[in-house]
């Protein structure tokens, strides 16, 4: 970018602090301190959130070597050797310097996408399908936000045949200043539907809104199948003299037919979300001067939609289509025509209450029933406050009606899921998980791989987040969250990082002591039969009730009380408190070591106000505690995701899990941490498939081509989890990923081998540095804790330091 921080300043009427390098050109932007790459050009934007405030990160990058910053005044540092823009709104300058910088950058085709679904696939795949023919600019990921729309912007060189941007907004007046960043002249609209509705007073006043991305674009490209949606594009372009490019089945407006278009592609995908997608980047190439012949190869290497339907197996030979994260009459639709692909005759929808849409209720759940009834659904689960009060107005014959998850979980048999489809589609809140882990079906030379010094590391990054007072609590309950017991806890004894550290069980902490562990050891579960363990091995047991105090009465023994601060799952209520302090006085055998609780939602920004209340019963509640003792209790309460996110809760010593094993809290925070665990094995055997051979049990792939395959030997018995065959997930072989084919067994697998030079006696990864154990996780929808502890105890362990 050729502009320096002093005409940015200029440009928005902001002060310059310091002369250094305020004449310097801003080649990169950081608006994440975490994310820190280069030093010179770059610019840091102090930007304030609901949560955050950039400005109190100034320092530490300072001394990282940044010299350039956009902050407001109280975030200024003194210092001689840098630059500073003060100003009141660090956002609004960085837009500034998106649109300068688009002005100066002139792509010859600048595309705009907006819609409540898509945007991201659309954009991905007009990528795909341009391929090389010519020079592209993209957002990363889904940077379609008032902060990650000016950061792609800025991305530009200006010798762009084509740019691709996507643009999303969640109320009004946000559009506008998207629209003067971009500056497309083509634009895209994929969809509408609820997503974001409640700031919205109606569905017309969205459109809109949305609409003002293409006030300044020669064509807009969209697919015609929603009046409502037509009618207002129809008209903006008519007002605002721009060419509609419409397709889809309408008579009156199409520029082209869908089933024209259908004919002339082969797409690798028929349900009907994916096929709009595919069709909108399509329409979009043409317009772009790509030959169709060009396109038709790429658009049979399109990806399928990495969607938040998964297939999984289930019991009684079922089979679950899993959507339980939202639910919008869009999305909906969407698994509706997913489930109606599957060939099992027999479908059962299980369909929560429908949630932020500003719509009328009795007009919504009509619309519901017109939509079940058009996509065939016989069977529905229906579940939630709203669906009961409104069930008369679902006239599916065989519907049962629930208040909540658990009530239905409660009714439920076995005998309700034999051979069928089954949706499970429910809006984050009401738990479906419940629902998916009720109906799935539970069903060497492989080695795990623990790298020590990745672990004191992530250890230190940790370390050096607290104040020199705060102590830190290590945890290695769970055999080290599947790494191993002593070895972990040896290494963190060994670097002088840990003050604390804990397990589950008492028999955990006697294995530690045996193996030379001196550090304190809190026993987070202690068991009647364990307490000569206890007090043998100098073990100090969680308090968390007065039924689990009386075993230590005639102990000399230090302990831990916990407090219940709103998780609801072990600990002392407020209402406790009176009765435990007397019992404390009353024995002064017993020395209250610290205090602590729980937090349950610390690593969700969505439920910062439930940390907060946390945070604050915590506060009163243990301050009752501790004053009436004259000797120091610690405090703690922080988790590895509250150690990164509330620094205000670190009191006297935090508790660090699943960051120390390289999980971090965010994408930023993960950048920053060291992979520990590495599942490896090796190729077994090799063989050559033809086209309609089969793979491993059931017959669940048939070879659509001749194939190179391999055997490794891991399986659902070492902790790879059987609902990652199927080629829902791949393993990493000589520098490319392997998709895992048919069913994993007990004890192996077969892989897809075909476009690599594997070998027998070659090296797999299964998770590690180049699958992280996260992308598993999330295919399976569970957490990376649960990855790692899978892992079986036949699975050789291989510690080393580097």
């Amino acid at each position: 970018m050729k502009i320096s921080l002093r005409t940015l300043a200029e440009k928005n009427a902001c002060k310059i602090v310091g002369e250094a390098y305020a004449d310097c050109s801003l080649e990169n932007i950081l608006f994440d301190s975490r994310s820190l790459n280069a030093v010179e050009g770059t610019v840091f934007f102090a930007i304030k959130t609901h949560n955050n405030d950039g400005g109190k990160y100034i320092k530490d990058l300072y001394n990282k070597g940044l010299r350039m910053f956009v902050c407001q005044q109280d975030a200024v540092i003194a210092r001689s050797d840098a630059s500073f823009l003060v100003c009141e709104d660090s956002l609004q300058v960085l837009q500034s310097l998106a649109r300068l910088h688009r002005e100066q950058a002139k792509p010859k085709n600048v595309v705009a996408i907006t819609g409540s679904n898509g945007k991201t696939i659309t954009k991905d795949w007009i990528v795909s399908l341009i391929g090389k023919d010519q020079r592209l600019c993209c957002n990363p990921k889904s940077f379609n936000s008032q902060i990650g729309v000016p950061y792609s912007v800025c991305s530009l060189q200006g010798d762009e045949d084509v740019a691709v941007f996507e643009a999303g907004i969640s109320k009004p007046k946000e559009m506008q200043s998207l629209e003067a960043i971009i500056q497309p002249n083509i634009g895209i609209f994929t969809n509408i539907g609820d997503a974001h509705q409640i700031n919205f007073s109606s569905m017309e006043e969205k459109i809109q809104e949305k609409l003002q991305l293409f006030r300044h674009c020669q064509k807009i490209i969209f697919h015609n199948n929603n009046e409502l949606l037509t009618n207002h594009i129809l008209a903006f372009a008519k007002q605002h003299n721009i060419e509609a490019i419409s397709w889809g089945d309408s008579k009156t407006c199409n520029t082209y037919s869908q089933q024209e278009l259908l004919e002339n592609v082969h797409l690798p995908f028929a349900d009907k979300a994916s096929v709009e997608n595919a069709l909108n980047a399509y329409v979009l190439c043409l317009h772009l001067g790509i030959s169709q012949e060009r396109l038709q190869p790429r658009l049979a290497l399109l990806q399928q939609e990495q969607m938040r339907l998964e297939m999984i197996n289930g019991i009684n030979n079922s089979l679950i289509i899993n959507d339980a994260y939202s639910n919008d009459l869009t999305s909906l639709e969407i698994a509706l025509d997913m489930l109606n692909t599957c060939l099992k005759p027999e479908k059962l929808l299980i369909l929560s209450s429908l949630q932020q849409s500003s719509q009328n209720l009795e007009e919504l759940y009509e619309k519901i029933n017109t939509l079940l009834n058009n996509k065939g659904i016989k069977n529905l689960i229906a579940i939630g406050e709203d669906f009961c009060k409104y069930k008369h107005k679902i006239s599916i014959a065989n519907s049962q009606f629930y208040l909540s998850t658990d009530e239905y979980l409660k009714n439920s048999k076995r005998s309700d899921y034999s051979d069928r489809a089954i949706l499970i589609k429910g809006a984050r809140s009401f738990n479906f998980e419940k629902i998916t882990r009720h109906i799935e079906d539970k069903g060497h030379q492989s080695v795990l791989e623990i790298n020590l010094t990745a672990l004191t590391d992530n250890v230190r990054h940790f370390r050096e987040k607290l104040s020199k007072n705060t102590l830190l609590m290590a945890m290695v309950k769970a055999s080290s969250y599947g790494c191993g017991g002593y070895e972990v806890a040896y290494a963190l004894q060994k670097s002088h990082l840990v003050d604390y550290l804990t397990v589950a069980f008492a028999d955990e902490g006697v294995e530690l002591r045996k193996n030379g562990i001196s550090l304190p050891i809190m026993v987070v579960t202690p068991e009647k039969d364990s307490l000569e363990k206890i007090e043998q091995y100098k073990l100090e047991p969680v308090v968390h009730s007065m039924q689990a105090l009386q075993m230590f009465l005639d102990k000399h023994i230090k302990i831990h009380v916990k407090l219940d601060t709103g998780m609801h799952r072990l600990g002392f209520e407020k209402t406790d408190l009176p009765t435990l302090i007397q019992a404390l006085q009353e024995h002064k055998n017993i020395e209250i070591k610290s205090v602590f609780s729980h937090l349950y939602g610390a690593d969700d920004p969505q439920l910062d106000c439930y940390t907060k209340q946390q945070i604050e019963a915590f506060e009163q509640m243990s301050q009752e505690l501790c004053q009436h003792f004259d000797y120091k209790i610690l405090k703690h309460l922080c988790n590895s995701a509250a150690i990164v996110r509330f620094a205000q809760a670190h009191y006297d010593m935090v508790r660090l899990g699943i960051g120390m094993y390289g999980v971090g809290v965010d994408s930023q925070e993960q950048e920053q941490l060291r992979v520990v665990h590495t599942l490896k094995t090796r190729i077994t055997q090799t063989r050559t498939i033809k086209v309609g051979e089969d793979v491993s049990y059931s017959r669940r792939y048939v070879s659509p081509k001749p194939q190179r395959i391999g055997v490794i030997p891991v399986g659902y018995a070492d902790g790879l989890n059987r609902h990652l065959g199927n080629e829902r997930s791949s393993v990493y072989v000589k520098g490319k990923f392997a998709k895992i084919l048919g069913n994993i067994c007990m004890d192996m697998c077969m892989i897809d081998l075909t476009d690599t030079d594997a070998k027998e006696g070659d090296e797999v990864i299964i998770f590690g540095q180049e699958q992280p154990a996260q992308v598993l996780a999330d295919i399976l929808q569970t957490i990376p804790y649960e990855i790692f502890t899978s892992v079986a105890t036949r699975v050789k362990r291989l510690y080393y330091f580097e």
